[in-house]
């Protein structure tokens, strides 16, 4: 299970949330410049351990600014729901590999040179190794 496989996973989960329509759903080497509400995936490659291989992904949920100031209320309930969705590990099978994935850490950060917030959900990953 390689990266843009690890991708295409989260795109599915993230497209069943409802934050954004699956066309606003993206990959860190696809990411548009512009405005509007989207999310991005940005996965990174996994280093191998004697049981799993381990490494993270971010989720991003970017909301644009109103006037320069961040939509607070949005970025709220876009970071309940992202918290929500994965708190739990979701255990699964890819073209016959066991893995897993859950909520390692979840906060709002700035881009002001963007002139957006964003929701940073960065989960732990691990594929079974064995």
């Amino acid at each position: 299970m390689g990266t843009k496989d690890i991708e295409q996973v989260l795109i599915t989960a993230c497209a069943g949330l409802g934050i954004v329509p699956l066309s606003s759903i993206f990959v860190s080497d696809d990411f548009p410049d512009g405005a509007g509400e989207r999310i991005v995936i940005h996965v990174k490659e996994p280093t191998r351990n004697p049981i799993f291989y381990t490494g993270f992904a971010e989720v991003n949920a970017v909301i644009p600014d109103d006037n320069g100031r961040a939509r607070h209320e949005r970025l709220q309930e876009v970071e309940n729901i992202l918290a929500e969705a994965f708190r739990y590990d979701t255990v699964t099978e890819f073209n016959g590999e066991t893995y897993r994935y859950g909520l390692h850490s979840i906060g709002t950060k700035p881009e002001p040179d963007a002139k957006y917030h964003y929701v940073n959900a960065r989960l732990l990953i691990e594929i079974l190794n064995i």
